[in-house]
C-alpha cells in the first residue's frame, strides 16, 4: 500500500541554530522523501533562520503580521498538499523513524491525533523552570487515556480534521494547541501515542517558560 503524502509544518521565530538541527534531522527520516513535504513558516525572524531554511529542500513561507506559532501553523496548513499533517516545533529534533512511526500509528489505528515521546535535554542540574516545561510538554502512554488536550510539540493528524474543526485561533501566542486539541476531544476525536515517534527537545529557561505560559494574546 502506498504511503500517504505528509506535510510537515514547522513554525519558527528567531531560532536559527535549533531550526538547523531540526531540518537536518528531517533530511535523515526513513519515511520516503517523495511522500512528504516540509513547510517552514517563518514568523519574521531577524536572525539567520531564513538563510538556514534556504539551505534545505523545504517550502519557506513568511508570515510576519504578528508573532504567533498558531498563525504560522494555519498558514502552513492552508498551503499543505498532504492528506496527513505532521506539526513540529523548530526546537524539536526528530529521530530517524519519527515520521514513519507517527504516520503508521495514525493510519493503522482508530485514533484521530497522535503524539509521541519527547526526550528532554536538561541542564546538568535541572532548574525549576526546566522541570515545569517538562511537565507541560511531555505526554506519556498512560496520560493519553485521560488526556483532554495535547501540546503541539509534535502531532500527527489527517488533514481533513481541520475542515471539520477549523484551524488554530491565530491571535493566541500560547496554549492554542491545548485549545484546538480539546476542541477535537469535545467533538469525539481520540488521541494516540506512537512509542517510536521520538523527538529530542531542549527544556526552556525561566524567561521562555513565563512567556509561553502567560503571553496569551499577540498584539493586533
Amino acid at each position: 500500500m502506498e504511503k500517504p503524502f505528509v506535510s510537515v509544518i514547522i513554525p519558527n521565530l528567531n531560532n536559527a541554530e535549533q531550526l538547523d538541527r531540526c531540518l537536518s534531522a528531517l533530511m535523515q527520516q526513513t519515511y520516503p522523501s517523495d511522500r512528504r513535504e516540509i513547510i517552514v513558516v517563518d514568523n519574521g525572524s531577524t536572525d539567520t533562520s531564513v538563510e538556514i531554511s534556504k539551505k534545505y529542500p523545504v517550502q519557506l513561507l513568511i508570515e510576519d503580521g504578528y508573532p504567533s506559532p498558531y498563525l504560522c501553523r494555519n498558514v502552513g496548513i492552508r498551503q499543505a498538499k498532504g492528506s496527513c499533517i505532521a506539526l513540529l516545533d523548530s526546537n524539536g529534533v526528530p529521530s530517524p523513524g519519527w515520521l514513519q512511526a507517527g504516520i503508521r500509528t495514525l493510519i493503522t489505528t482508530d485514533v484521530s491525533i497522535v503524539t509521541g515521546p519527547i526526550d528532554f535535554q536538561f541542564s546538568k542540574i535541572p532548574t525549576f523552570w526546566e522541570r515545569l516545561d517538562y511537565l507541560y510538554s511531555v505526554i506519556t502512554p498512560a496520560d493519553i487515556k485521560q488526556a483532554v488536550g495535547l501540546p503541539a510539540t509534535h502531532l500527527f493528524m489527517e488533514a481533513g480534521i481541520f475542515r471539520q474543526l477549523g484551524l488554530f485561533i491565530p491571535q493566541i501566542r500560547s496554549l492554542g494547541d491545548i485549545e484546538w486539541t480539546n476542541r477535537a476531544f469535545q467533538k469525539g476525536h481520540t488521541f494516540g501515542f506512537a512509542a517510536d515517534a521520538i523527538i529530542n527537545y531542549p527544556a526552556k529557561n525561566r524567561k521562555k517558560v513565563i512567556k509561553k505560559m502567560v503571553a496569551f494574546y499577540a498584539p493586533q
